[in-house]
């Protein structure tokens, strides 16, 4: 018998693939896969910041070989030009004084949704980052509330929120079908917002994302260690970076301190600078630049020993470089989870709250050294702990994670029962 789910459309939030955030790419390709494999026949819609619509195909490497996933882009932004297609300002005045699906592409595709799945860039909803940011993250699900379909919020992190944004954040999360969490203290955050405990925990979806290999293995003997350098912390005015993220580390005379005394542990090792965020150079943000400076400063005999990874072409790729290092450190969150997930031991430079709740779901939150509580001498004795136990950490993650991947299996079975019974509903 054919389930009324069968054909859904279902519409995707806050995951784009068209983005040079690689961790949000894959927040976003995870999804794709794990859908697809599922709904075959689906229509799957991403939303961009590039304009246009779109039909694509990804294709995964897999262990049983090459998956392709079709799936549909389609530009939504908070453009100054009102004229622009996905212009979702334009698109929710136009739906407050009753023009529906007709007030733009966007909110015709949500209208036409059966699902709607909302990841927030994984970490954006939240005042952290600025008004502007909030203001952006949020818009697309002020749109989606006009519609009838399930709303779903993914498996993300949840605050902090100032105290004016606290009512605004409360209302648009108590209209959805279901919330999770992808750390214990989200669940705690969004508890608090909605006077009950009303979130579920899965671990990041990033977890399952499959990774590409794009190049030989390490040479026999040699000892590789990436090193993931965050643009945002590292290209900024250093006291400016401080303040704006309380740090109590020097986080770029910190990173020029790990790449010497990883260099240090043996005469084999090499150093592989991986970048996680590729935007324009000239871009604060811009992991590639950070990369660059960074090996520019060592000494020549460590800069000899020292390389800049092809920049990776995806996601995918991304995790399958870092799935090829021996121990790894990063920032950028998402870069540690392509080594936890790959069976890499590894610790994370921190500089919020993401970073420990993520790290907790498969056992190595000791492996989280926060910038903003440690100085850089004490970071660096933790890395040469965790350096250490390396062995005893890659055992930690080969029982954690298969356990990490059946709970994200498990959510995205719920949500095809929420998608079938959202579906019924509508049909009745």
């Amino acid at each position: 018998m054919q389930k009324v789910s069968d054909n859904p459309t279902i519409s995707l939030l806050g995951a784009a693939l068209d983005t040079g955030n690689l961790g949000v790419q894959a927040l976003g390709l995870a999804t794709l896969y794990g859908l697809r494999r599922r709904l075959p026949r689906a229509r799957i819609v991403l939303f961009s910041d590039r304009r246009g619509h779109r039909e694509c195909c990804w294709s995964f490497e897999t262990d049983a070989g090459p998956f392709e996933a079709r799936y549909e882009e389609i530009g939504a932004s908070l453009s100054r030009n009102p004229f622009k297609p996905g212009n979702l300002h334009r698109e929710n005045v136009l739906g407050r004084i009753g023009f529906g699906r007709a007030s733009g592409i966007v909110s015709h595709t949500l209208a036409e949704s059966d699902l709607i799945l909302d990841f927030s860039g994984g970490d954006s909803f939240t005042t952290l980052y600025g008004p502007s940011r909030y203001r952006y993250t949020t818009a697309p699900r002020r749109l989606a509330r006009r519609w009838p379909a399930p709303y779903v919020m993914m498996p993300q992190t949840y605050g902090p929120f100032n105290a004016p944004a606290e009512a605004d954040a409360r209302e648009l999360l108590q209209s959805s079908a279901r919330i999770w969490s992808r750390d214990l203290a989200g669940r705690e955050t969004v508890a608090r917002l909605l006077g009950r405990r009303a979130s579920g925990h899965c671990p990041d979806v990033a977890f399952t994302l499959p990774a590409d290999s794009l190049e030989g293995q390490p040479r026999s003997g040699v000892l590789r260690i990436g090193l993931n350098v965050s643009g945002l912390l590292f290209n900024g005015e250093p006291e400016r970076v401080r303040k704006r993220f309380r740090l109590v580390a020097d986080y770029r005379l910190l990173m020029h301190e790990i790449a010497m005394r990883m260099l240090a542990t043996s005469p084999s090792a090499e150093l592989l600078l991986i970048p996680h965020v590729l935007v324009e150079h000239t871009s604060e943000e811009s992991d590639i630049r950070a990369c660059a400076d960074l090996r520019e400063s060592l000494p020549e005999a460590a800069r000899a020993r020292t390389r800049i990874a092809t920049v990776p072409a995806s996601a995918c790729a991304a995790k399958g470089l870092i799935a090829q290092c021996d121990y790894f450190i990063g920032t950028r969150m998402h870069s540690c989870i392509a080594a936890l997930s790959s069976g890499v031991p590894a610790c994370a430079i921190a500089y919020s709250d993401k970073t420990s709740g993520v790290f907790e779901t498969v056992g190595m939150a000791h492996a989280v050294l926060d910038a903003r509580t440690l100085r850089n001498d004490a970071v660096l004795e933790r890395i040469d702990e965790r350096f250490a136990e390396r062995e005893r950490d890659a055992e930690t993650l080969g029982k954690r994670i298969p356990r990490s991947i059946d709970l994200i299996n498990q959510m995205f079975d719920d949500l095809l029962d929420i998608l079938e019974s959202g579906c019924r509903a509508r049909a009745a």
